[in-house]
């Protein structure tokens, strides 16, 4: 028999181990015996260390077809199995023995049971992302600092079962960063939750003003970037390592994987401030983006409500006195009193409605403001936060100066007739200020973000300067002569003829009748690659082809009708002089119909990774067509319309203003709300791809100012570089 696993400890604990504990953990040990052959399955969960009897052999199952790939060889005294050990599931890995062995085995349930009797073998552990399972399963995970807080208790509320927090270990990992490095950078969308077992980090933040002002430290035991991990908000600080620090972390798309499978766990996560105002807002505001935050909100005052509702209270009051001068029978009153009354009462319901669906909205991403009149419109205009380029205020009467307070604001963007309006408000000075200030705040964390890259960039440049020559210039190839051009344009030729002659096959293929058929379906919305197609509702088509279709319906009717009394007579008239009136009729109806429906087909708005598509062509180009095209870039505000009918079935125009081109209005769309949502997103990420690109621009000429100025460094001494500051010094 072997001398006792525990002398040599390495992959299980990070020192030596007193006598008490290596007492404790021998008697968990015991010596197991396997035939050659033997495959230890994948629920066995224990940790096995090969003494020098024996040979095993690692592999693993691949998933397509179940066969084996060898890995490699177990060498005498070395652990293994401790995928299946640490987490519990050796999923496709395996172990084999290739001849009879003899093995030491620590069972893992006994070894938790240990674990959970002493805190301090449990800090003994090294504290990665192999024993995170074990960790948990012993009773939370903690720093290798005993004072730490239950990192469990931190993550997640107590509520939190043990079966649901095990789940949940599985996706916690260890990590660490130096000293001077940058964990986030404020604008960025850094999306991982942290908690510090040891170490120290800084919050920087670029404020409204562009002054870099610090927040204050992040410390041990304290958790960090937990609003961003939840609902995906852009960072509003930079964290710099100030001390080396080791934390746990969990990433947002593991998190969100588990809890699509278990959605409970998602409930019990432990909240911030910022994300509890997040989800009582998106409540309320349900066209906020995720991660949106609302700097503020504002409804008319009350007197936009008893404006209206007091002139009406006298000639309600003198109804009802006539009433009573004029009918003696309490019935008579009772009626006449209701037919006035409930009018009355829809009078008040609707105008406090109306004044409750109004609204101006101050995000951190945009200014959004909602005009809802019950049954007739409803109208939602926005304007992205950092393009507001002016904003006015006034009081337009001696009421609102005097006696409410309140005033108007119309806030303007970068463009032709971009602008947001909104009456009978508190503090409209105020309202301006706060849009100012977080404008500027948005403009300088995107400055902060952008400066980031380029002083990355201008590190690694500067270290990368090397004294040596740059690398010779690739050899161009040599000119192709006149056979080797007339023998390629020859095969180019044929291959095309090739091509041509064998096209026709496309027409009886399955996949070109689909395509036909998927051109001509009556859809309103469909993707095409890249591209978002929307077209008028289909309620609009119905609407058009009512009158075609209802017609072609009834002469269907009457032909049948007549084509059964010929036949039942005997069919005395010629077949010729009767079917071809029905003929030439139906085909114009048919015509009348096909027309009707191309005329909605042909309509497009076609949504481009870099610009809009406003197709608008005549049925069979018979009057010709037209084609607007603006980038997302030129859109300075944007508006959603419903109004009459049609906004019962959420159906509406979605109206683009524009610095060049004016106005464009997409009409007839379903949801048009979330059209303007896809139009934003597609905005911003074109609006990000500029950034980079300038960026890179940017960075590619400092680059190449900063390898000028080096290489002119190196081939000129320092008496020569500043000869010219010298002779100006003697004149």
């Amino acid at each position: 028999m072997s001398t006792n696993p525990l002398h040599s400890n390495e992959k299980l604990f990070t020192r030596q181990l007193n006598a008490s504990e290596y007492i404790s953990v021998s008697n968990l040990l015991t010596i197991e015996s396997f035939k050659a052959g033997h495959v230890f399955a994948a629920n066995d969960a224990r940790l096995y260390r090969l003494q020098r009897v024996g040979k095993i052999q690692q592999f693993f199952l691949k998933p397509e077809n179940e066969k084996e790939r060898a890995i490699q060889a177990i060498k005498p005294n070395e652990w293994f199995n401790y995928r299946a050990f640490f987490s519990g599931s050796a999923d496709r890995e395996r172990f084999r023995c290739v001849a009879d062995c003899l093995c030491w085995s620590l069972d893992r349930q006994k070894f938790i049971d240990l674990l959970k009797q002493d805190a301090n073998l449990v800090m003994a552990l090294p504290h990665n992302n192999d024993v995170v399972q074990i960790l948990a399963a012993c009773g939370g995970l903690r720093s290798d600092d005993n004072a730490m807080p239950d990192l469990r208790k931190v993550f997640f509320k107590d509520e939190l079962s043990d079966d649901d927090f095990l789940k949940a270990a599985k996706i916690i990992r260890a990590g660490k960063a130096n000293r001077g490095e940058v964990l986030i950078e404020q604008g960025g969308n850094h999306t991982r939750v942290y908690y510090l077992r040891n170490g120290r980090l800084r919050a920087r933040q670029v404020n409204a003003k562009g002054a870099d002002v610090r927040r204050g430290d992040i410390w041990t035991g304290m958790r960090a970037n937990a609003t961003s991990f939840i609902i995906e908000a852009i960072n509003k600080d930079t964290l710099e390592v100030i001390d080396t620090t080791r934390f746990w972390y969990i990433e947002r798309d593991d998190f969100q994987k588990l809890i699509k499978t278990e959605p409970n766990i998602g409930t019990f996560f432990r909240p911030t401030k910022e994300v509890d105002i997040f989800t009582s807002y998106k409540t309320k505001y349900p066209w906020l983006k995720n991660g949106e935050l609302v700097q503020k909100d504002v409804k008319r005052h009350p007197w936009f409500f008893w404006r209206r509702v007091i002139p009406s209270i006298p000639i309600f009051l003198i109804v009802l006195l006539i009433l009573f001068l004029f009918f003696n029978e309490p019935l008579g009153w009772v009626i006449l009193g209701s037919l006035i009354g409930l009018p009355m009462a829809f009078w008040v319901w609707w105008n406090y409605a109306d004044w409750q669906n109004d609204y101006l909205v101050i995000t951190d991403q945009r200014v959004v403001q909602r005009e809802k009149v019950i049954g007739f419109l409803d109208h939602f205009d926005e304007i992205p936060i950092d393009r507001v380029d002016n904003i006015t205020v006034s009081v337009p009467d001696w009421v609102q100066k005097n006696i409410t307070g309140t005033g108007y604001i119309k806030v303007e963007a970068q463009g032709v007739s971009s602008q947001v309006e909104f009456n009978m408000i508190n503090d409209p000075e105020g309202l301006k200020n706060i849009i100012f200030s977080t404008r500027d705040f948005v403009r300088a964390r995107k400055m902060a973000f952008q400066l980031k890259h380029l002083r990355e960039f201008l590190t690694k440049t500067i270290e990368g300067f090397s004294q040596s020559d740059p690398a010779a210039a690739k050899t161009p190839d040599p000119p192709k002569t006149p056979y080797q051009k007339w023998r390629e344009a020859l095969i180019a030729k044929w291959k095309a003829d090739l091509k041509a002659w064998f096209g026709f096959r496309k027409y009886v293929t399955i996949t070109h009748w689909k395509t036909a058929w998927e051109a001509w379906k009556p859809k309103d919305k469909f993707v095409d690659g890249k591209n978002i197609v929307y077209r008028r509702s289909t309620l609009h088509l119905l609407v058009e082809v009512f009158a075609p279709l209802m017609t072609i319906m009834v002469y269907s009717c009457i032909f049948l009708f007549f084509l059964y009394s010929e036949i039942s007579t005997g069919w005395q008239t010629p077949l010729l002089a009767y079917c071809l009136p029905f003929s030439f009729f139906g085909s114009i109806l048919m015509v009348w119909f096909l027309y009707k429906y191309e005329d909605w087909r042909n309509d497009t708005y076609v949504l481009k990774p870099d610009a809009l598509v406003d197709n608008y062509r005549t049925p069979f180009a018979l009057r010709g067509t037209r084609t607007v095209q603006t980038g997302y870039e030129k859109i300075t505000n944007t508006e959603a319309r419903t109004n009459g009918i049609w906004g019962w079935f959420d159906i509406g125009d979605v109206v683009l203003k524009t610095g060049a081109d004016g106005e464009i209005v997409l009409n007839g769309i379903n949801s048009p709300r979330r059209v303007i949502q896809e139009i934003a997103k597609r905005r911003d990420k074109l609006e990000e791809d500029k950034n980079a690109k300038q960026a890179v621009d940017r960075q590619r000429e400092i680059g190449e100012a900063l390898r000028i100025y080096d290489e002119y460094v190196r081939t000129h001494d320092r008496g020569t570089l500043y000869a010219w500051q010298a002779g100006r010094a003697d004149e």
